[in-house]
């Protein structure tokens, strides 16, 4: 039922609602429980680094402002990251593969 689901993401029953009608859509940081109620990740995994920065930091619930805190950048970096602007630093990436998991680095920089 959608009282039980909404009990479990943490967010009103009406929500649920909203979000089968296409009324709305889930905030960032509800992604993650939705991800494991669901078993998986209804998106394809991305293959270009910008792309799964992105991927990776919305699968943990975390918005650009988060994640730059985190990372001591400036939220425009972040933003410049996924977008395939510039290219974060060594350190930040290893940073960014501590934070947000190994597997968002299998491809290698030259593909940025």
């Amino acid at each position: 039922m959608q009282s039980n689901l909404a009990e479990r993401l943490g967010v009103h029953w009406g929500s649920i609602q909203n979000w089968e009608r296409g009324a709305g859509e889930p905030m960032i940081r509800h992604l993650p429980k939705i991800i494991e109620f669901l078993g998986y990740d209804p998106l394809p995994e991305p293959t270009s680094l910008p792309a799964r920065i992105a991927y990776a930091r919305r699968r943990l619930g975390l918005t650009q402002d988060e994640l730059a805190l985190a990372l001591k950048v400036d939220v425009v970096t972040v933003y410049r990251w996924e977008k395939g602007l510039s290219a974060p630093p060594l350190e930040k990436t290893q940073i960014l593969q501590r934070l947000l998991g190994t597997r968002f680095l299998l491809i290698p920089l030259s593909t940025f």
